[in-house]
């Protein structure tokens, strides 16, 4: 490898995935140290335990935490981090003089102020060490005000690292010192970027620096995300409804380009996409097909539509416009009746690599399903990964949970085995309920043709306010007494709980990892892993039990699969998109629980 010219050795390695591995090649030479190093410390994440309605507190690591000064200077993209786990509305460490925050909340606010003051402190000392304008990428996810001396008008990362492409936001939109300008973060400085993502904005502050930013880069803007917060969640501030559309707009207008003529990313959620006059303050008359062409819809490979409204017509006008579709990468959660825009839409073009589809809607109707399964037939060359999941109103009288959303099954069972048997997929996200239906009636037919299908990841998906709330009909149906092999502990409503996962999806993990099932079958999993791992008490990873088979064990004694441990974590890399397919198409939005 020595004799390759660097150019390719570095681009030979910048391919290994794995810390671990870059760490072990760059202690086999000098050589390969050189090369090896900038890339094993050029990104940085620095995970906050999380903070939910009380006191920061930094992990034990950064509390001892000394710079390792030089390796510091190789760091190129930094993402400070932690897991929305909890309700994240109303968390905020400055939150603390809200008059409608009880005193127990502000008490440990306050305490949290302090954990504040420590993360600035530590991030203080840590930028020190970088060399000046040499980050390209910077994360805040901690969804609370980013401090003023992170990323204010005057501070470290506004004047010393300028050159930044890319950045990431989580923000508490209900946190009321957003009203004024002291804790919005300064973006308009910032003439370079690639990629911005911003989620749960609400404020009039917010909105106009976002669109500062915009005006500033939309020339250059490759990736943009963008996650209102609800306006249920924040009812005293202004709603979102009329900042998206208008803005974009006025970015175009009097210019004879494409707005973004280099955006191929685009992920829109709670966002009103309303493109007709009324909402216009200009009174100047749009239509959809005017929006796609503003947005450059034609050139994007990937979008996606959270709970954004009129998205069943920008869909609709772009399928009649005939403009060319390039989309590779295809994420919906969509709750209107017009379900045809949906499945007209995917008829209109080819080539879906992933493809991810939450269908909101009270009744079943058997029609829609059969609608979208014959949709999906026409991306089947191409097709790597496909979720397809309903939830709806739960009918049942005698059901404690009547009346409230649920998952539910496909009523179409026939064409949703046809596009399984005649695709290439490698992982499918189906519902409880639609896997109960292969293993209770297709599995007979499917296990003369499971040895050629391609699957190695299949997810079970249950949506966590599910799992969460309901008592006696959900995914786990009671609460069971402890059973060593396959219990679960948790931490529910205050109390703690050892629950098994049910017995059917043992059942078909049984199938499915056996001799008969999916012999490229890797990891079976069952749950909700949205948001990071918000339920992760309730959620399930088996993998092959490829060890005691190969030592020899009595197969019939011997299950074909085990639980995932840490070490088991390397499969992933061999499941491209796999770990992002588990959380798509999440069943509640960011800050509320039991939304859909």
């Amino acid at each position: 490898m020595e004799r390759l010219p660097r150019e390719l050795q570095l681009h030979i390695i910048s391919y290994i995935p794995s810390q671990k591995d870059l760490k072990s090649i760059s202690e086999v030479s000098k050589a390969l140290n050189a090369l090896a190093t900038p890339i094993l410390y050029a990104n940085m994440i620095i995970q906050i335990d999380e903070p939910e309605v009380g006191p920061l507190e930094l992990t034990e690591s950064l509390r001892t935490y000394t710079p390792f000064g030089s390796r510091l200077k190789l760091v190129r993209n930094l993402h400070v981090v932690t897991c929305l786990r909890s309700i994240t509305n109303f968390r905020c460490p400055y939150v603390a003089d809200r008059e409608d925050v009880a005193a127990a909340v502000e008490e440990a606010d306050n305490r949290a102020e302090c954990g504040i003051d420590r993360l600035n402190v530590y991030l203080m000392r840590l930028f020190q060490h970088l060399v000046a304008n040499s980050l390209r990428s910077f994360s805040w996810e901690l969804d609370f005000c980013v401090p003023s001396e992170i990323l204010g008008r005057d501070s470290y990362i506004v004047k010393h690292q300028s050159q930044i492409e890319a950045l990431s936001l989580i923000t508490d939109a209900t946190c009321k010192h957003n009203l004024s300008s002291r804790f919005v973060p300064e973006l308009s400085r910032f003439h370079g970027l690639r990629s911005i993502s911003w989620k749960a904005i609400s404020t009039t502050n917010e909105f106009n620096m976002l669109k500062s930013a915009l005006m500033a880069n939309f020339d250059k803007l490759e990736s943009f995300e963008l996650y209102f917060l609800d306006p249920q969640d924040a009812p005293l501030y202004p709603r979102t409804d009329p900042f998206f559309v208008p803005c974009i707009y006025k970015i175009v207008k009097g210019s004879p380009k494409t707005s973004f003529p280099a955006l191929k990313v685009l992920s829109l959620a709670c966002v009103s996409l309303d493109a007709t006059a009324e909402t216009m303050t200009d009174s100047e008359p749009h239509t959809y097909h005017d929006l796609a062409h503003t947005l450059n819809f034609s050139n994007l490979s990937s979008l996606k539509l959270d709970r954004c409204t009129r998205s069943a017509e920008l869909l609709e006008a772009i399928t009649v416009s005939g403009q060319p579709i390039k989309l590779r990468f295809l994420e919906l959660v969509m709750s209107t009746d017009s379900y045809s825009s949906i499945s007209d839409f995917l008829r209109a073009f080819i080539g879906l690599e992933e493809l991810y589809i939450l269908y909101l809607r009270e009744k079943v109707v058997p029609q829609i399903d059969n609608e979208f399964w014959e949709a999906f037939l026409a991306h089947k060359s191409t097709l790597k990964r496909l979720v397809y999941h309903r939830r709806g109103a739960n009918l049942d009288e005698d059901s404690l949970s009547y009346i409230c959303r649920i998952d539910h099954g496909c009523s179409s069972p026939r064409s949703m085995n046809n596009m399984l048997e005649n695709s290439n997929l490698e992982c499918v996200g189906l519902t409880k309920k639609d896997i109960i239906s292969l293993a209770s009636h297709l599995v007979a037919f499917l296990t003369a043709t499971a040895p050629m299908q391609a699957f190695k990841l299949l997810h079970i998906r249950s949506s966590g306010s599910d799992l969460y709330h309901t008592s006696d009909d959900a995914i786990f149906e009671t609460m069971v007494q402890f059973q060593p092999r396959d219990a679960y502990c948790c931490y529910v409503n205050g109390y703690t709980a050892k629950y098994t996962a049910p017995q059917d999806l043992y059942d078909f993990a049984e199938w499915a990892f056996g001799p008969e099932g999916f012999p490229k079958l890797q990891i079976l999993a069952f749950g909700d892993f949205c948001y990071k791992g918000r339920f992760d008490a309730f959620n399930v990873l088996l993998r092959r039990n490829e060890t005691l088979l190969r030592n020899g064990s009595d197969s019939h004694l011997v299950r074909p699969y085990r639980q995932m441990e840490k070490r088991d974590w390397v499969l992933w890399d061999g499941i491209p998109g796999g770990l992002d397919m588990l959380g798509c198409c999440p069943a509640e939005i960011l800050t509320r629980r039991d939304s859909w």
